[in-house]
């Protein structure tokens, strides 16, 4: 089965794993360049994108990006590299990829 790990892998994406005893972990962010926050109910999927109502909030206030990169940073020494974790996700929507690529604000150009 072809999962998203081996997908973003593939793309010279760094990936780990947080191992959870029940539950998931739901916690949505991202850092851009050490420059932009985004955060919010957002998932970067296509019901996310074209059926759910979902927020995002972007934001370059350096105070929230610095709380945010410290969280990462814990969680990122919580991740284990992936080796046989199976998925049954997909690749993402190529357009919604591109769309990510060019940036806030650039749905339907």
């Amino acid at each position: 089965a072809y999962s998203i790990d081996e997908w973003l892998a593939g793309e010279g994406i760094d990936v780990r794993l947080i191992l959870v005893k029940g539950g998931c972990l739901h916690h949505k962010f991202m850092i851009v360049d050490g420059k932009i926050l985004m955060t919010g109910s957002y998932n970067f999927t296509n019901e996310s994108e074209f059926r759910n109502h979902e927020a995002a909030i972007f934001t370059n206030n350096k105070a929230l990006i610095q709380s945010f990169a410290a969280e990462f940073d814990r969680l990122w020494s919580l991740a284990v590299l992936p080796t046989s974790v199976e998925s049954t996700a997909v690749p993402p929507n190529p357009a919604a990829v591109e769309q990510l690529q060019q940036g806030p604000g650039s749905a339907g150009t």
